[in-house]
């Protein structure tokens, strides 16, 4: 799981915790919070998101980001286990 593996790659530092209908949320001790809302209520693809989301906020150091970066990118299989796609993430974060 993403929560687990966040929580032990970062030693820690950053928690982050799955919960019903799309909703995912991480923090940094003595940090920055994230919280996330999938719409559709997709659980399936907010490793992907919050993954991106910690990139892109620099919330992770380069050495955090390569042990983590399979969460970023997941094949689609399909009945035969055939690569047909890839869930990513696509979006960029802006300041308010």
């Amino acid at each position: 799981e993403f929560c687990s593996a966040v929580a032990a790659v970062t030693g820690g530092r950053i928690i982050a915790k799955k919960g019903a209908d799309g909703i995912y949320c991480c923090a940094e001790k003595d940090g920055p919070a994230i919280a996330l809302k999938m719409e559709d209520g997709n659980m399936a693809v907010l490793p992907q998101v919050l993954f991106a989301a910690l990139t892109q906020l620099h919330m992770l150091s380069e050495t955090e980001q390569k042990a983590l970066a399979h969460f970023g990118r997941v094949d689609n299989l399909n009945c035969q286990n055939d690569k047909v796609g890839e869930r990513i993430a696509v979006f960029a974060l802006k300041s308010l």
